[in-house]
């Protein structure tokens, strides 16, 4: 099946299911170096190193120790593991060690509290499937 529903997306570290998730968004990037000269019509460039981020979403919990309390502010998060489709044997997820640079919580009358952390990927980002 080539199109998936949101809510079949879970994030873990390691083995622990991040509680209360409500989204998460992945960004991976190249940076690029211009080769371009004064007489091209169009821009040149080579592909240079590649980076990665994720912002994870969630209703907020203080309880969840192993997952929205693993994730601290200059912390290193080893195995986060960012499943788009599920997390059931042939799914395919993405995975790598980051840091997580900022960590935003929201707090509002008449609304659900919310935190969002910001993890800088430290390393490759791969793409895995789940095994048994």
């Amino acid at each position: 099946m080539g199109v998936h529903i949101g809510n079949e997306g879970q994030v873990k570290i390691g083995a622990n299911v991040i509680a209360e998730v409500t989204g998460f968004q992945i960004t991976e990037n190249a940076a690029v170096a211009d080769t371009s000269t004064l007489s091209t019509a169009w821009d040149t460039h080579l592909a240079g190193s590649k980076s990665w981020s994720a912002q994870i979403d969630c209703w907020w919990d203080e309880t969840d120790a192993d997952g929205q309390g693993a994730l601290e502010v200059g912390s290193t998060v080893s195995l986060l593991n960012l499943y788009c489709a599920g997390s059931s044997v042939g799914d395919t997820y993405f995975t790598g060690d980051g840091t997580v640079t900022q960590i935003t919580r929201q707090v509002a009358r008449n609304q659900t509290q919310t935190a969002s952390f910001q993890v800088q990927g430290n390393g490759q980002l791969a793409k895995a499937t789940v095994l048994a």
